[in-house]
């Protein structure tokens, strides 16, 4: 693939990530049962269903009540975090083949630093160099 497929598949990524990121939470929607008491009704089946959200904050584990109208909200939001994961895989991988493609330019020297030739024909060079000839010599 040519280096501006690359360029136009990471704008594509970039701007798929940036509709996750209002929406984006870490953490997972589980569905649990639970009986409440001795006389209600719920004690002859599963119980009562209910929602909570797990997160991991701080390093801790919080899990947090979630009412009926939150939990769709919820597991979208976990969601786009996933969908998020994916899309930063991917865009690890187009950085990647832009870099391999990358043709590297010509190398420029940094500011009073003198290029190989230059070193090589400078007076300091060719009299050390006669100074050592000279001492295998004797």
């Amino acid at each position: 693939m040519k280096q501006d497929n690359w360029k136009k598949q990471k704008q594509q990524i970039l701007k798929e990530l940036d509709e996750h990121m209002d929406v984006l939470l870490i953490g997972s929607v589980v569905t649990y049962h639970h009986k409440c008491c001795k006389t209600c009704r719920c004690n002859k089946g599963k119980g009562h269903l209910g929602h909570y959200l797990s997160a991991n904050i701080n390093g801790k584990t919080k899990n947090l009540y979630l009412n009926k109208e939150a939990v769709d909200q919820a597991r979208l939001m976990a969601q786009s975090y996933s969908e998020v994961k994916q899309l930063l895989k991917k865009l690890s991988e187009v950085n990647y083949q832009l870099l391999r493609e990358k043709k590297p330019g010509p190398r420029r020297r940094q500011a009073g630093q003198q290029s190989r030739i230059e070193l090589l024909s400078s007076p300091v060079i060719k009299s050390d160099r006669l100074s050592n000839d000279h001492q295998t010599l004797g």
